[in-house]
């Protein structure tokens, strides 16, 4: 297209064995996190890069990722088997005082959403005087992603989408730069991570001593003004 779009485009296939994965474990009044392998796991993605610039003052920039990342054979620790509830799953029989054992097999890998896409624009506007004002628009999307090899929904994070904006000056020796922004336009709601804590249960409704699920919150709208100045040549 005469210069005008660039595309970048990779597939790929990764075949994991003893992966390492951070789980939470409790037995008894006992609970740790640590490391651990999952025995096989297996990853495959597609990614789409695009740059195009339809005319001398737009750019714009597209991604697109889909990702099919599972655990193909993977016994990991959730939640914990005790008096109370060695009868209430099969697998907590002879494992009283010991961490409860699940498949997670067939399950997403942590962190790892099926499809995450971006957009962004740019339109320069010359001045005048030299200077250049240019305005920015960008969205992100990103789909559910699970916090924790057994991928329940209390642990997962869905599908969210942020908008960012922005509109700068940039004056014609490009010594001065002003700018003003807005991060997050839609005041999204959405937790960056998820923990579990056993010392948050509560008995009587927890019967397997899972945990609380404690999700730490990402920003919410930002708005402010930036001002940068280079000295020298």
């Amino acid at each position: 297209m005469g210069g005008q779009l660039r595309a970048n485009a990779s597939a790929f296939y990764y075949d994991y064995t003893d992966l390492q994965v951070s789980v939470f474990a409790s037995a008894g009044n006992i609970t740790t996190t640590f490391t651990t392998n999952a025995a096989e796991a297996t990853v495959k993605g597609l990614e789409l890069d695009l740059l195009a610039k339809p005319t001398e003052s737009l750019d714009i920039a597209a991604s697109l990722a889909f990702l099919d990342a599972t655990y193909d054979r993977f016994v990991t620790p959730y939640g914990s088997c005790n008096a109370t509830n060695v009868s209430l799953d099969a697998r907590c029989a002879g494992r009283v005082g010991l961490p409860r054992l699940i498949d997670a097999a067939g399950n997403k890998l942590n962190n790892a959403p099926e499809f995450k896409g971006s957009i962004s624009a740019t339109y320069g506007i010359n001045l005048t005087n030299g200077g250049r004002v240019s305005i920015q628009g960008a969205a992100h999307h990103q789909g559910r992603v699970y916090f924790l090899p057994a991928n329940t929904s209390v642990m997962s994070q869905a599908a969210y989408t942020l908008v960012d904006a922005r509109i700068g000056y940039e004056s014609k020796a490009g010594n001065l730069a002003v700018g003003a922004f807005v991060k997050n336009l839609t005041d999204e709601d959405y937790f960056h991570n998820i923990v579990q804590f056993t010392s948050t249960s509560d008995a009587r409704k927890d019967l397997f001593a899972i945990g609380n699920a404690l999700g730490y919150p990402a920003a919410g709208r930002q708005w402010g003004v930036d001002v940068t100045y280079r000295f020298g040549n």
